[in-house]
């Protein structure tokens, strides 16, 4: 029984693709940054770029929120992807986005994420892998 090369690699190709699992609902990398001051200023960050086997380059989303007593309003919020959105209480971090799988789809997922003190004492920081663990067309 002879094998061409171009016969092997496809087979290799073929077993390898069914071994590996793919994510058709994607993941995403988010880091949430606060701090805080004495003045009585606050600011959250939360970053996070979502992938899927579609999406490898990613879809990066940054939202941020700032308390600022001195500030005339003293609360803002703004998210740079109005597709995008976040909740984080308790240390868990839940994420929704709507992106374009096989038709455009809202994923969601949420994961622990506990934020570690920094040497100044005025701010935190924390980072997790978010699962999409639903996803709704």
């Amino acid at each position: 029984m002879q094998f061409t090369l171009a016969a092997l690699l496809s087979l290799s190709a073929t077993t390898l693709a069914a071994a590996i699992p793919r994510s058709t609902t994607g993941s995403w990398d988010v880091s949430v940054t606060r701090a805080g001051y004495a003045n009585g200023y606050k600011s959250t960050t939360v970053s996070a770029t979502y992938t899927n086997d579609n999406i490898a380059e990613g879809i990066t989303s940054t939202c941020t929120s700032v308390f600022n007593p001195a500030a005339s309003p003293s609360a803002s919020e703004s998210c740079d992807n109005e597709s995008f959105s976040y909740t984080y209480e308790d240390d868990v971090i839940t994420l929704t986005q709507t992106v374009q799988l096989d038709e455009v789809t809202t994923v969601s997922g949420s994961a622990p994420l506990t934020l570690t003190l920094g040497s100044t004492g005025r701010s935190s920081s924390g980072s997790a892998t978010v699962e999409a663990t639903t996803a709704v067309a």
